[in-house]
């Protein structure tokens, strides 16, 4: 059937005569189109339309006072839609979802390992890119379909029974090892076999790291989506990081905490000013009650703020590296029948506060945030979403900012007046809320329903705090959640000391390259890249891929506009927040 506005009718729906009729009457856009759209059938992953549905539709598709029905494709929908369009309504911001807020957090396994299967593939394809030959095209198309069904919307929220998430683990778990064994083969194809090491880095901007190899502790560089052998360590000079007592700094931060285990000073040494708010502390963790009044394992309730503990107790603290590259504390807590260990890590050179965290997880209808109030005024507050970002309101003035008391986003959030900010980064966690100038990020929940046992037992992950002067654009914010959750891969590998490569670089930081790969049917190369600022630049992209000619293509990949290439420079016009799909060919 035709339409522009698109009716959702549930999650099954006949096609009878009285639903469409409502169908019908219920079309909000009368004014603006004749057409509507009426999807039928068992959804929710139910099978679609029966039979007896398709051929009730039939023979009611003409009947004298009933809407008249047309069979058809949604692409024909659409078309129609198009040609018919307008003076269409518009909505600006975000349509924010006034439920199901617990699905940003429950089954936290299953959303590790998503996120590391989305890592480990966008890795492996852009160093098989590097590698040349036998790009492993069938193997990677079949990881990233075991990927997308465990993306189904009862799978991934966490919303579904026990079994679910024994499959969903193991299949997962299995898109990991075949991603990984793609990246080893390529990287092996790369820098060969020997004995040197050799730094891969797959994010678009150059990195310098603090990077752990065989028990010692080692300062790398790394161009952008490319890699370089290491050199002389003892080349690459760093103010060093220690740790004396309750205090951790290098020389950027200086780190206080108390007898708890409680952060009570950050001081920016470059800024010359603190970053917790007065008399409070960070890295608090808040244990809340959590019983929704309905689907459990999908929702957390406005009031469960109003039942909260703080975890104050500590059980142990030990220092366990003290610099000069790297410095860290492991604390150890254990409330109600959980345990919890945290490795605070700080690297020389690096403004981002790491919280390596170990967790067994043994609570019933339990909330677990971390809190870090900070001294810093906002209204509102930055959160990442798939190739950009949102602003929200930081205050509950109206009844939609209440509604927003537990939002979604990916890898950051940030929290910035003027001429500074606090991000706070997380691996694989998505549920944040920011209220005035608490920011806290979603660890982990306990629901009983429809799983039993969600999400009891063992759980790693690693969330950051990143003070930064200024804007989160030019303090790095994006790089710095990218860096987090693909740290460098260091190998031993045949390359001599100093080479390297980049396969791309792009001249302004806020074009970042999401994707390198090979084009779905050709031997091309696909770049795929987006701006993340919100604002328009010329970008110059370089790169040593071969690349004879190079066309702008769509998502689909169809070439759409032929672009000069100059000796491997190709400039670029990028508008906010725009999506550049860049076919290379040989």
């Amino acid at each position: 059937m035709a339409a522009r506005r698109v009716r959702l009718p549930g999650v099954a729906a006949a096609a009878h005569r009285r639903v469409r009729r409502k169908s019908a009457t219920d079309f909000k856009d009368q004014d603006r189109s004749s057409h509507s759209l009426y999807l039928y059938g068992w959804g929710d992953g139910g099978g679609g339309p029966e039979p007896d549905m398709i051929e009730s539709a039939h023979r009611l598709a003409n009947v004298e006072g009933a809407p008249h029905v047309q069979l058809g494709r949604a692409s024909e929908f659409f078309a129609s839609a198009q040609r018919e369009a307008r003076n269409l309504t518009t909505w600006v911001g975000e349509l924010y979802f006034e439920l199901h807020r617990g699905t940003y957090t429950s089954q936290a396994r299953t959303k590790k390992l998503n996120r590391r299967a989305e890592q480990a593939l966008r890795e492996a394809e852009v160093w098989s890119v590097a590698a040349g030959a036998d790009y492993p095209a069938e193997l990677l198309e079949t990881a990233w379909k075991r990927l997308l069904v465990n993306q189904f919307h009862d799978i991934l929220p966490g919303s579904s029974i026990d079994w679910v998430y024994e499959d969903a683990e193991r299949e997962l778990g299995a898109v990991v090892e075949a991603a990984e064994g793609v990246i080893a083969s390529a990287q092996s194809a790369v820098a060969g076999a020997g004995g040197n090491l050799v730094a891969f880095n797959p994010n678009s901007h150059e990195r310098r790291e603090v990077v752990e190899v065989d028990g010692r502790t080692l300062l790398v560089e790394a161009p952008s989506c490319g890699w370089q052998s290491v050199g002389d360590p003892a080349a690459l000079q760093v103010e060093p990081v220690s740790v004396s007592g309750r205090v951790m700094e290098n020389g950027l931060l200086r780190i206080t905490w108390d007898e708890h285990g409680l952060l009570t000073s950050i001081w920016d040494k470059e800024a010359g000013r603190e970053v917790l708010t007065a008399g409070k502390r960070g890295n608090l963790l808040q244990l809340h009650e959590d019983n929704p009044k309905n689907w459990d394992a999908w929702d957390v309730d406005a009031d469960y703020r109003l039942r909260s503990v703080d975890i104050t107790a500590l059980t142990e603290a030990k220092t366990e590296t003290e610099g000069p590259l790297r410095a860290s504390v492991r604390f150890t807590r254990d409330f109600g029948a959980s345990r919890l260990e945290q490795r605070m890590v700080l690297d020389a050179g690096s403004r981002v506060l790491r919280f390596e965290t170990e967790v067994d997880w043994q609570e019933t209808h339990r909330f677990l945030k971390a809190a870090f109030p900070v001294a810093v005024h906002a209204p509102r507050a930055t959160y990442e979403i798939q190739f950009g970002h949102v602003e929200r309101s930081t205050h509950t003035n109206t009844s939609w900012d209440q509604a927003r008391f537990e939002v979604c986003a990916h890898r950051w959030a940030d929290l910035g007046e003027a001429g500074y900010g606090v991000a706070l980064l997380n691996d694989c966690k998505y549920g944040y809320d920011i209220l005035g100038s608490v920011m806290r990020l979603s660890l982990l929940r306990a629901p009983t329903h429809p799983d039993p046992a969600a999400d009891r037992g063992k759980h790693r992950f690693t969330y950051a705090l990143m003070p930064h002067p200024g804007d989160f654009r030019e303090a790095g914010v994006i790089a710095a959640a990218e860096d987090l959750n693909h740290p460098l891969r260091v190998v031993r590998a045949g390359l001599a000391p100093g080479q390297s490569r980049s396969l791309v670089e792009v001249d302004r930081p806020q074009v970042v390259v999401e994707a390198i790969k090979r084009a779905e049917d050709s031997d091309a190369v696909i770049v795929r890249l987006y701006e993340s600022w919100g604002g328009r630049c010329r970008a110059v992209l370089r790169t040593s891929l071969p690349a004879s000619r190079a066309y702008l293509c769509d998502l689909l990949e169809r070439e759409r506009e032929e672009i000069a290439v100059n000796d491997g420079r190709i400039e670029l016009e990028v508008a906010p927040f725009k999506v550049l799909t860049l076919k290379l060919v040989p």
